[in-house]
């Protein structure tokens, strides 16, 4: 961005304010990376639980002899796209890469490793303590007790979570206890919703079912028009337009139906033994049966509603799940795997079901989680103006991760897309056009 450039005026797509880029020694003593920073990038994932980045650095000064890293560093980022929503970050310096020297000898350039300040409390801390409750108010306890930073405390939302419980956590980093209680949590909103997920964002941490995701408004329409001028007719920029604009994109592989079934994604079998009753229970999930009573960001299946082995056949994936009656007193069916083990492999799986990557203008205000419209063209040689969007790769979508990337002169991002339905329906066998 140039320096004349006020910081709510946004003048092309890329444009970007750094507004705060300084490393902080233990001692306290900060510096201002600014004017040595090549490129900043900003990983944040929904299976991912922490934030990570890369801070590229060309040096003329031999700053990490004045200023040692030695991995007690803390790193302090504020940027934003302008007159839109500001970034405030907090990292850790979590390693250095290697000193590339350029042919004078005189500039080194290196990379910082950085790592949200919760990702290193996760590091150095274990679980071992009973809980009883909500599932949402456990891992609430547990962010706050093992994981919240208090130098720079994060905003933290929890859904609401179906039954109570009583667990005991055995020695466990408070991540991998968090992802354990994911696993058997199912929503009070939707008790077919057992697929939540503990992620950070540059908010702050979510403890969310994605089917809750899917219930938003979309925030942002992309579209590869291929690429749309960033003028309009009266020739003047239009930096909103510009900032829809889809620079490339690509279609992940999503459609790999073995991989899928070997998961459970279609059809699969639970056999629950009681080891203090000795009764036995069968269970048996089919993605046909269970698509309408689960929300999902479009409106149809991944595939035909035509009955095939794929989706019928449950024995496909078999699970057995030993439980134990009365183990905990006052809570009966303390577990409840018939709620969770099936639904959530299934549910998962579908949210991959189909994958765009996109390459697109920096944003600061968008988020993994978020829902996007997204208007593909058609790979047909001729096709109608009317027509020109791919029906099956167009239409709503979900934010999965984001790779923000900023440097002195533009922020752009490359962001992975998800869904799991489609917006026209796919054909059958008696409507198939050969």
């Amino acid at each position: 961005m140039l320096a004349n450039h006020k910081p709510n005026e946004l003048f092309k797509g890329q444009d970007v304010v750094v507004e705060e880029l300084k490393i902080i020694s233990s001692t306290g003593i900060d510096f201002d990376l600014r004017g040595m920073y090549e490129s900043l990038n900003v990983f944040d994932h929904l299976f991912s639980p922490f934030l990570i980045g890369e801070l590229l650095i060309r040096d003329g000064m031999n700053f990490v002899q004045h200023f040692p890293v030695i991995g007690q560093e803390k790193v302090q980022i504020t940027f934003f796209t302008p007159g839109l929503g500001k970034n405030k970050l907090a990292f850790e310096v979590s390693g250095i890469s290697e000193r590339v020297y350029d042919p004078t000898g005189k500039q080194q350039i290196y990379t910082l490793y950085l790592s949200s300040p919760e990702r290193m409390n996760n590091m150095t801390t274990r679980v071992s303590k009973a809980y009883e409750g909500t599932i949402s108010d456990m891992v609430s306890k547990i962010y706050e007790e093992y994981i919240l930073d208090d130098d720079y405390p994060s905003e933290f939302l929890a859904e609401t979570t179906l039954h109570t419980h009583k667990f005991v956590i055995p020695n466990k980093k408070p991540i991998d206890a968090i992802k354990w209680l994911a696993h058997r949590a199912t929503s009070q909103k939707n008790p077919e919703q057992a697929n939540f997920l503990f992620y950070q964002t540059l908010d702050g941490f979510r403890f969310l079912s994605p089917s809750t995701l899917m219930n938003a408004r979309e925030v942002q329409e992309y579209r590869y028009d291929p690429p749309r001028s960033a003028y309009n007719s009266a020739g003047q920029r239009d930096v909103v337009r510009e900032l829809q604009n889809i620079k490339s994109h690509s279609v992940e592989d999503s459609n790999d139906r073995v991989e899928q079934m070997k998961r459970g994604m279609f059809a699969s079998k639970l056999i629950t033994h009681d080891l203090v009753t000795q009764q036995w229970n069968e269970h048996t999930y089919t993605y046909a049966d269970k698509f309408d009573s689960i929300p999902h960001i479009e409106q149809h299946p991944l595939t035909s509603r035509v009955q095939t082995t794929m989706n019928t056949k449950d024995d496909s994936v078999f699970r057995f799940y030993p439980k134990h009656k009365g183990s905990q007193n006052e809570i009966d069916n303390n577990d409840r795997a018939e709620e969770w083990v099936l639904q959530r492999k299934s549910l998962l799986q579908q949210l991959a079901g189909m994958t765009l990557s996109l390459e697109l203008p920096g944003d600061s205000s968008r988020r993994v989680g978020d829902i996007v419209s997204v208007k593909l063209p058609t790979a047909e040689p001729k096709h109608d103006e009317m027509k020109w969007e791919d029906q099956y790769l167009s239409g709503k979508y979900m934010i999965s991760a984001i790779k923000h990337t900023v440097t002195k002169d533009e922020y752009t991002m490359k962001a992975e897309l998800i869904r799991d339905s489609v917006s026209k329906p796919y054909p059958d066998v008696k409507t198939q056009m050969l």
